[in-house]
């Protein structure tokens, strides 16, 4: 469906938005009197929240451990479930990373966000990446679910990106994806451009995604030229938290 990027809705842009919790109870020591419980109430406040939604988002994006939770309290909302894999720092053993995937598959999740192990990209490890992300993605497909590789392009120069762009293509992975959102820097327009032009299939960005930058990233990943965008959940996907939406004009 083509839209006028800067024409688009809270509810256009919500259909291409997974809603992001990756909060783990380490953030609430020192912070909360039981970082247990406090973790688990804030969880459950961010899936009562988008159930509250009136412009319900495309999916959430949650560790693997909250799948079987999030996914039978989401159940007949039609939102997706989707699960960070290698998360946040990508140099989690391939055969970890195997099991976390087949974790989150079997607790129901319906899409894999897996961070690319950018290190061995930087040492020109190519083995490495390449088959790490051919297991993943066929592990992925044997369940039925998409799977987006996260390159953590702040770590990575332009011909970097460019490769693993490039591979990820051959490796039949469905997304490439910016950012976990926990490294130096988050999305940006010439990072997505440069993921765009190298790579035939869905693009995500994520990281640091807010109101006043969401349409020039929009613009940047459309592969276009002409302020026009194709609003499919299938080419282009957005990793932000809730109040994205909520603050949009």
């Amino acid at each position: 469906m083509l839209k006028v990027i800067k024409d688009l809705t809270p509810a256009e842009i919500a259909s291409i938005t997974d809603h992001t919790y990756l909060n783990r109870v380490e953030a609430f020591l020192g912070k909360a009197d039981h970082p247990i419980k406090a973790r688990r109430e804030e969880f459950y406040n961010f899936l009562s929240g988008i159930s509250d939604l009136s412009s319900k988002p495309y999916a959430v994006c949650i560790p693997y451990g909250d799948v079987a939770y999030a996914k039978e309290y989401l159940d007949g909302s039609g939102i997706k479930i989707a699960s960070v894999v290698g998360f946040p720092d990508g140099d989690t053993p391939t055969c970890i990373k195997k099991i976390e995937t087949l974790a989150a598959l079997r607790a129901g999740a319906d899409e894999i966000d897996f961070v690319m192990n950018y290190e061995r990209l930087r040492e020109m490890n190519v083995k490495y990446v390449v088959e790490e992300m051919e297991k993943i993605a066929q592990l992925a497909h044997n369940h039925g679910a998409l799977v987006k590789m996260i390159l953590e392009t702040s770590e990575l120069h332009d011909s970097q990106i460019q490769l693993a762009c490039g591979f990820a293509d051959v490796g039949k992975i469905d997304f490439v994806k910016t950012s976990t959102g926990f490294s130096s820097s988050g999305a940006h327009p010439h990072d997505l451009k440069i993921m765009r032009e190298n790579f035939s299939r869905g693009v995500k960005m994520s990281g640091k995604v807010r109101p006043n930058n969401v349409y020039d990233l929009l613009e940047a990943a459309s592969g276009r030229n002409d302020g026009i965008i194709d609003l499919d959940p299938m080419k282009i996907r957005i990793g932000a938290n809730p109040s994205l939406l909520g603050n949009l004009k």
